[in-house]
């Protein structure tokens, strides 16, 4: 009989326990599920193939930009040779090689950090690319301008142009890159990397690089 009593004992002070951490758990859920976010995440369901393989954002580009708690301020946007969109109330917005993603949240911070919107769902589209193009010049089977695609290495964009012609200086190969008001310069070695060294200078190519083949 007291071995009987113990037991429902236990069972009550079990339960009470178990009713005990269930309304806290639930309590600190509900608590949870009420703070939003600075910025609300998008779906990645609504973008699209270029955006969700990563593109960057280049020059020439047409961006739409809408937050959904503001429909005025909606409105496509060209990104400009700097790499810039102005965007009303924000101002200049820097977007050059960023993700759709950054310029979201870019976006979205900038609107709360001016006590513009509190929680702005914002999105972000790529609508048309700009005329992304690279260059090869030199001894190869078709020098000439190509179009920039997504993730074009310089191995890529030499075989674009046919590959190396006859006497050309496999070891010698450059990459000429616009930055700001000056350049900079790379070094590709073909035959290197053909037996499996210098894999790191097999870089991507960005709008408006020279690859040159001596």
């Amino acid at each position: 009989m007291k071995a009987g009593r113990a037991f429902q004992v236990v069972a009550v002070v079990a339960a009470l326990t178990g009713t005990g951490i269930g309304t806290a758990a639930a309590a600190g859920t509900a608590a949870s599920s009420t703070q939003s976010p600075s910025c609300v995440a998008q779906d990645v369901a609504r973008k699209s193939d270029i955006e969700k393989n990563g593109y960057r954002i280049q020059p020439g580009d047409h961006l739409e930009v809408f937050v959904r708690q503001d429909p005025s301020l909606q409105r496509q946007v060209l990104v400009l040779p700097d790499g810039t969109i102005s965007l009303p109330l924000l101002g200049i917005v820097a977007v050059l090689d960023k993700s759709v993603e950054d310029v979201e949240s870019t976006i979205c911070q900038s609107l709360v950090a001016r006590n513009l919107i509190e929680d702005p769902n914002v999105t972000v589209s790529v609508q048309q690319l700009g005329a992304n193009l690279f260059y090869v010049i030199g001894k190869v089977a078709r020098p000439g301008s190509f179009e920039l695609t997504h993730n074009l290495d310089v191995i890529k964009g030499l075989a674009v142009a046919g590959g190396l012609a006859t006497f050309a200086k496999e070891g010698e190969i450059r990459i000429l890159r616009r930055v700001g008001n000056s350049s900079k310069e790379y070094r590709f070695d073909y035959g290197k990397f053909m037996n499996g060294h210098d894999r790191e200078t097999n870089i991507l190519l960005r709008p408006g690089d020279v690859i040159v083949v001596p």
